[in-house]
């Protein structure tokens, strides 16, 4: 099903929720705006971040909704943005849908809670379902959670990597600032050892005029 607003478009599933009330065991949402609806009415549809910022909308909007299956185009209202980013997933309740006038009956799904999440227990468990010639299709959520994991996990280590580069540059550049600035120094008052400083005692006294604008500068702020 296609999403569209503006001239803009998007993919999205349609989920149509008989029982609001029992949905909550499943799902909670977590409004991104004040005037989000935390819960699925039949104000209209909730709508996840992700697809809000594509289509670039709000609560309020109305949103076209066109499906090659039924050939239809209804129009339902943006009732709430809720934190989702990782695909575009629509809900809305029956009634809602009842209300756009499409007379066919969209494919069903049923979801099942369980406390189990090894795959060997799955496995068994989704070739059970599929010997139902009713069933098209089983899919479970731990893996979906695995995968977005691993890919989140092979980011981290992206981010970290930049951000060592970025720290050992930004190392090798103040050294050489600091260099360059303390041979001028060292220029500028060489004169000092005509009183007797000695070497050691000549790079003190440049450090310490180098370092002070440093720390002056950091508690300025």
């Amino acid at each position: 099903m296609s999403v569209h607003y503006d001239g803009k478009d998007v993919s999205a599933t349609l989920n149509i929720i008989p029982d609001p009330k029992a949905f909550k065991d499943f799902m909670t949402f977590h409004p991104q705006t004040r005037d989000s609806a935390d819960k699925l009415t039949n104000d209209g549809a909730l709508v996840p971040i992700k697809t809000a910022q594509k289509l670039n909308i709000g609560v309020g909007d109305e949103l076209t909704f066109k499906t090659s299956e039924y050939n239809r185009t209804v129009k339902i209202k943006v009732a709430g943005i809720y934190e989702q980013y990782t695909g575009h997933e629509i809900y809305i309740t029956k009634d809602t849908f009842n209300k756009t006038g499409i007379k066919e009956a969209p494919v069903c799904s049923i979801l099942l809670k369980n406390a189990q999440t090894d795959p060997e227990f799955e496995n068994d468990l989704g070739a059970k379902i599929m010997n139902n010639k009713d069933i098209r299709s089983v899919s479970f959520y731990s893996s979906v959670i695995e995968n977005f994991l691993n890919m989140i996990s092979s980011i981290k280590v992206i981010v970290i990597v930049l951000v060592v580069s970025a720290a050992l540059l930004a190392f090798v550049v103040l050294y050489n600032l600091s260099n360059v600035n303390i041979s001028e120094r060292m220029r500028e008052i060489a004169t000092i050892k005509v009183l007797g400083f000695k070497r050691k005692r000549s790079q003190c006294l440049c450090q310490s005029r180098n370092d002070y604008p440093c720390f002056n500068r950091k508690f300025d702020r």
